[in-house]
């Protein structure tokens, strides 16, 4: 993924999956999750250790949830390349793991995966499950998994199954006819090969999309307002501001704390900007990215309607369209960066800011025993 951030993010624009997995993504501290997720999605990585592994690629795994699932990082010690987080629907729990093995390891490797599962084995048994990755046993070539005469590093895999009460449903081989890429749950879900993909077809680790269907609540809009200081009237802050008779306002109400006399000061500073500063409606963030114009977007709510009626030539013609109608836009948009960067080179460096951060908030905040999910 190191090279290839504005293609994914360009092509995740145009899609519209609720759950992200990934392997071997390559990443290190140094790529922000804003240069390929925007706000819609809350990002969970596990960036290889190169300088431990003594080495400069490889590894990584990755699992990004749309903002609304309010899903939150596993915390737990392992020295395995692995990710882990739960999330909530309807009352029903689901925890979601991704693993990467890397090729030839030792069995060893493996008895520490279930190790992991051991330190999580209470939510295992009572959410439902769904841990995929690359599990790199190429003797996996029977789509019924049957780990009979397997070798141990397989049995592992399915003493694992059995113990959890997992299926093995991955049956989308690769172009050796095998499968490396492994899904094991307890969900009634379906998998297929992706018509999506959000990066160039790996023919070893072909691009998998699971369905699941599960009816989510509708999503609370919250509209947030912000003050517009570019429009505030200074002249009349200036004078309610010297007019203030601190005395009276702070120093004569007998404050038991400091805490109230803060709160207190916080208020009268609050109500002159409410009386001189007009507020403006804060936008949610948008999906697209901000040189996708109108027909772009029309094009793609098209695309995604031949998607859901199956694959057919329509679907296919309407994607190749689209990737060419984002490649101008975007070249275009590059082009105009260029020619404005001597006029105002603040455009440019407002566009690199934003790859360098991520305002997205937490889906869900600790507090002391309890989890929030509203940051109010």
């Amino acid at each position: 993924m190191r090279t290839k951030a504005q293609s994914f993010k360009n092509k995740l624009a145009i899609t519209n999956y609720d759950i992200i997995l990934l392997t071997e993504t390559w990443l290190t501290e140094n790529f922000h999750d804003a240069e390929y997720f925007n706000n819609q999605y809350a990002v969970f990585r596990n960036d290889r250790n190169y300088e431990e592994m003594k080495c400069t690629m490889g590894g990584g795994v990755l699992i990004a949830v749309k903002t609304d699932l309010n899903a939150e990082k596993l915390e737990f010690q392992s020295d395995l390349n692995e990710i882990w987080v739960k999330l909530k629907i309807n009352n029903t729990s689901y925890i979601l793991g991704v693993v990467y093995f890397q090729p030839k390891s030792g069995i060893d490797k493996y008895v520490s995966f279930t190790k992991s599962l051991e330190t999580i084995e209470n939510m295992l048994h009572s959410s439902e499950v769904l841990i995929a990755g690359d599990f790199n046993l190429p003797q996996i070539v029977d789509a019924t998994y049957n780990f009979e005469n397997a070798s141990a590093k397989c049995k592992v895999i399915k003493n694992i199954a059995s113990m959890y009460n997992l299926k093995l449903i991955n049956t989308v081989k690769n172009c050796n006819n095998r499968t490396l890429d492994l899904i094991l749950t307890n969900l009634n879900a379906e998998i297929k090969s992706a018509v999506d993909s959000l990066d160039k077809i790996n023919p070893l680790h072909p691009a998998l999309e699971i369905v699941y269907k599960v009816h989510r609540p509708a999503k609370r809009i919250t509209k947030l307002t912000n003050f517009n200081f570019k429009k505030a009237d200074f002249l009349k802050m200036y004078v309610l501001f010297r007019d203030i008779n601190w005395k009276e306002s702070l120093i004569l109400k007998n404050f038991k704390s400091v805490d109230d006399a803060v709160t207190s000061f916080n208020q009268t500073v609050m109500n002159i900007f409410d009386e001189c500063v007009p507020k403006v409606t804060i936008r949610s963030a948008n999906k697209y990215p901000s040189w996708f114009n109108i027909d772009i977007i029309k094009k793609i709510k098209q695309k995604n309607k031949f998607r859901l009626q199956g694959p057919s030539e329509d679907f296919i013609e309407a994607r190749k369209e689209l990737k060419r109608m984002i490649h101008i836009a975007h070249k275009r948009y590059i082009n105009q960066i260029e020619m404005d960067l001597r006029k105002n080179s603040n455009k440019f460096w407002n566009y690199i800011k934003s790859l360098r951060k991520n305002s997205q908030l937490p889906g869900v905040f600790e507090y002391k025993d309890t989890s929030l999910t509203d940051a109010r």
